[in-house]
């Protein structure tokens, strides 16, 4: 009787900014050339269009995603989720959208444990991966760790090129010691904007 009272676990739901697409990406190991030419130009682009004053930019890169894509090795949902799950559990609803707008993902999952620690994926009428990218911003030990797994998991399936587009590096990730190594990194270094931020504040 008692069991009829029992709280049903409230449904794990996600959300990403539009802008954050395919910002922190995976692709097949073959487009690592293509990524490194790809960062040089973002990287000149950004330098020569800086903003007087060096607050913002005066023109908008628009990234080359002309590849094949991760849609390439023909990867399916099942064989996705088998890989990851194990590391970071799946969400049960994801949406996206900007400012105050938001609209449910019909083709696109979320694995993780959170909005700041997760892997993000769509796929085809048919069930095949199309794009998989990332959200890794959690500095805790744990996260770090179930990051660094999850994405070397798919490694094992196929090589692939881990791109992160914002902070300009490509990693192998099934090399999860380097891939660790950089993500600190990089969450070191945004941690100290923050601090300098605040004390310039």
């Amino acid at each position: 009787m008692l069991r009829l009272f029992r709280k049903r676990p409230k449904p794990r739901e996600i959300y990403f900014h539009e802008d954050d697409y395919c910002q922190q990406q995976i692709l097949p190991a073959s487009e690592n050339s293509s990524a490194t030419e790809e960062l040089a130009k973002i990287s000149d682009f950004s330098r020569e269009h800086r903003a007087p004053g060096g607050v913002g930019w005066t023109d908008i890169y628009v990234r080359d995603g002309t590849g094949p894509g991760f849609s390439a090795l023909r990867m399916t949902l099942q064989q996705f989720e088998a890989a990851i799950q194990e590391f970071l559990p799946r969400f049960d609803t994801v949406h996206t959208g900007y400012s105050s707008y938001r609209q449910e993902c019909k083709l696109t999952g979320a694995w993780g444990t959170s909005d700041s620690c997760c892997v993000f994926a769509d796929w085809s009428q048919s069930g095949i991966i199309q794009n998989v990218w990332t959200s890794f911003f959690d500095d805790s030990e744990d996260s770090i760790s179930r990051s660094a797994s999850a994405v070397s998991a798919l490694a094992s399936h196929s090589p692939l090129v881990y791109i992160d587009w914002a902070w300009d590096y490509t990693v192998d990730p099934g090399n999860e010691e380097v891939f660790i190594r950089l993500l600190k990194d990089k969450l070191e270094a945004i941690a100290e904007n923050v601090r300098s931020s605040k004390q310039d504040g």
